[in-house]
């Protein structure tokens, strides 16, 4: 609950802090990179972006496979209405976006008011990005696990646990997990996960992101 909380403090008290983080070099290039290369993903997938921050992996996964649906939630009232805003203004249809809480992450919120209530095994694939570190990791995966099918993928962007990680961590307050914490936390669970560090990108971005790919048995 504590890192979960001191996650939307940042970003809802400054402001500032989430671009900042999301133009290092590279971030959202290197982010969209790695979803390019998702072989996985197939037409009319129905996936879950958990901690969505302005959108960046929803709108990134509706352009690469236009044919999918995209659940976004995120804690903070003002990364939800940037969300929005893009979204009305380029028009995407099979995106929506709502308030929620890694802390029960089964009722979320239009920023209306309206309830959306996630259903058991509803998604294909579930998306955490740069959202985990702001949470205990082994808990989010736990309270998410049960919205993915058998056989679906959990894919978490992470922060390495490196010494550029280490440097992105004290610009916006967290400190990176280990690869070996996050495999752990998703061999808790009863998952196969897969990591995945390395990126043909050259921007620093790719120094300290790295990918766990885990398939839910």
């Amino acid at each position: 609950m504590q890192k979960t909380i001191r996650g939307k403090v940042y970003y809802e008290l400054f402001p500032s802090l989430y671009p900042l983080f999301s133009s290092l070099d590279g971030y959202r290039s290197v982010v969209r990179e790695i979803i390019s290369s998702f072989s996985f993903i197939k037409s009319a997938d129905h996936i879950l972006d958990a901690g969505c921050g302005d959108g960046l992996v929803s709108f990134s996964l509706s352009d690469k496979f236009s044919s999918v649906s995209v659940v976004g939630f995120d804690i903070s009232r003002e990364m939800i209405q940037k969300s929005l805003e893009k979204k009305d203004k380029k028009h995407y249809s099979n995106i929506s976006f709502y308030l929620g809480d890694f802390e029960d992450p089964s009722n979320l919120l239009s920023v209306n008011g309206i309830e959306r209530i996630l259903r058991k095994e509803e998604f294909d694939h579930i998306f955490v990005a740069g959202a985990l570190e702001y949470s205990d990791a082994n808990e989010t995966i736990r309270r998410l696990s049960p919205y993915l099918k058998k056989g679906g993928n959990f894919i978490a962007i992470i922060i390495r646990d490196n010494a550029h990680g280490k440097l992105v961590g004290r610009m916006t307050g967290f400190k990176p997990y280990s690869q070996k914490e996050i495999l752990s936390f998703f061999h808790n669970d009863g998952y196969a996960p897969e990591a995945l560090t390395l990126y043909s990108s050259k921007k620093w971005a790719s120094r300290f992101l790295s990918t766990v790919v885990a398939k839910k048995s």
